[in-house]
């Protein structure tokens, strides 16, 4: 009888791991989990009394867009995003004063935001994409604060729709026209 049950147990040990597993094409069928959209991660300081009001126009786009938006009320530090940029981390879009912006676009960190086409009035010359844009020049925040989508934004495109966006918004609102730089 033992010499059975060593014989019978390498037999059944065989038959249980040379089963097939399951047929071609089933693994396929089953969808893999999708991971959840990475939001637009947002730099943007609000004074505390425009607090409310910029929640309700991110949430307005997020509605909109159907895009989840991150973001970050706390003033830019140029320092910082300096070394965020140069580690690969920057945050999609960024609003930052007209001096930061200037030198950020010299240095070619940035992108160029894909907003109307704007052509030059004198010689009706159509213009190149901007590397940054004006939301305000007085009123809104504070004094010329530019938007800008740094070079290593994860989600360059879904940045460049919350820019136009925002734009539009601060038109809506009564703020200067932004014109390009």
């Amino acid at each position: 009888m033992r010499r059975a049950l060593w014989v019978l147990i390498p037999v059944l040990l065989w038959g249980l791991w040379g089963l097939p597993g399951p047929p071609p094409g089933r693994e396929a069928a089953l969808p893999a989990p999708q991971p959840p959209p990475r939001p637009v991660r947002l730099w943007l300081h609000a004074p505390p009394d425009r607090i409310d009001e910029v929640e309700a126009w991110i949430r307005r786009f997020e509605q909109e867009e159907g895009l989840a938006v991150s973001w970050d009320n706390r003033p830019v530090d140029g320092a910082e995003l300096w070394h965020r940029m140069l580690a690969g981390v920057a945050p999609d879009l960024v609003l930052v004063d007209g001096e930061l912006a200037r030198r950020l676009a010299e240095t070619g960190s940035l992108l160029r935001l894909s907003l109307p086409p704007v052509t030059d009035g004198q010689a009706g010359i159509l213009q190149e994409a901007p590397h940054s844009v004006p939301l305000v020049e007085d009123g809104l925040w504070a004094r010329s604060l530019h938007l800008v989508i740094p070079r290593q934004a994860a989600q360059p495109e879904p940045a460049r729709r919350l820019a136009s966006y925002l734009l539009r918004i601060a038109r809506e609102h009564g703020e200067p026209r932004p014109r390009a730089d």
